[in-house]
């Protein structure tokens, strides 16, 4: 296992790196898990035992994961700047608006309301509003979706859906499933702003923990047949049947006992498991 630090951070902080499953690499018992787009519910075997770890230990986690295009994004220009010495940024003052325009986003397939302000100071600042959002009440607040609906009732599709059903199996509750404020962009120009749209937070249920650190034998088919239901397209239905039908008689899945015609990646990840069962029908 490598492992090293990097300095030059203000006192009391520090940064170590270690290569491994979390439950395996880390020893210390942390007062909060901070998750950047863990992707929970698409390798389910791999974080389970991790999970199973933290929640034993009653620690909570912060995380994010794939929202949608509904969002609000700001765009500043280099003026905005940041402070190191308060901490702090020097964000634009008042704003008055000179034009608006609709754009297209070929990556993200969204189309956008394009505001252009500028501030007292003469700072630019851009803001894209999704194209279906009704334009007079976009500035209103968000609420927040507090202990979201049991996500073992039917197929969990996307990420909020897989992370609320991974938390209840393994003994979080889900008291905070929200937009989260602080998004940043794969590929700023495509507006692809996704991938971190949703904040969550989980937090133990002692009288729900689950018993074993080893992930059900069921875990894995199940949200797999939900990905195949949830994701396939008009062009892929026809295939969908016989897809389901294999996973049903494949006999285990399991990051230690893989299918021989099956990669590492396809016998832990979703994704790649779909697309593998797709791939065997014709």
């Amino acid at each position: 296992m490598a492992s090293w630090q990097r300095g030059n951070f203000v006192a009391g902080y520090s940064e170590k790196f270690a290569k491994g499953l979390y439950h395996d690499a880390v020893h210390e018992r942390p007062d909060l898990v901070v998750a950047m787009n863990p992707g929970f519910a698409s390798e389910p075997t791999l974080w389970w035992p991790t999970l199973h770890y933290l929640s034993s230990h009653g620690i909570p986690i912060l995380g994010t994961g794939y929202g949608n295009d509904a969002m609000t994004l700001y765009r500043y220009d280099s003026a905005v700047t940041i402070d190191e010495g308060a901490r702090s940024a020097h964000f634009p003052g008042a704003l008055r608006r000179k034009s608006m325009k609709n754009i297209y986003s070929k990556d993200s397939e969204a189309s956008f309301h394009v505001e252009n302000y500028v501030s007292e100071r003469g700072n630019k600042v851009r803001v894209y509003q999704p194209f279906e959002r009704d334009m007079k009440n976009h500035r209103g607040s968000v609420v927040c979706k507090e202990r979201p609906q049991n996500e073992r009732k039917g197929p969990t599709c996307g990420d909020g859906a897989g992370t609320s059903y991974m938390a209840q199996m393994v003994g979080y509750g889900m008291p905070l499933n929200s937009w989260n404020p602080f998004v940043y962009c794969d590929r700023v120009k495509d507006l692809d702003c996704t991938s971190n749209g949703m904040l969550f937070v989980l937090t133990t249920e002692a009288s729900k923990i689950a018993a074993s650190a080893s992930p059900p034998s069921s875990l894995f088919r199940k949200l797999l047949l939900d990905e195949l239901k949830c994701e396939s397209s008009e062009a892929k239905l026809s295939k969908l049947s016989c897809a389901r039908g294999l996973v049903q008689k494949t006999a285990t899945f399991s990051a230690t006992h893989i299918d021989k015609a099956m990669s590492f990646d396809e016998a832990t990840h979703i994704d790649e498991a779909a697309e593998f069962f797709m791939r065997q029908c014709k």
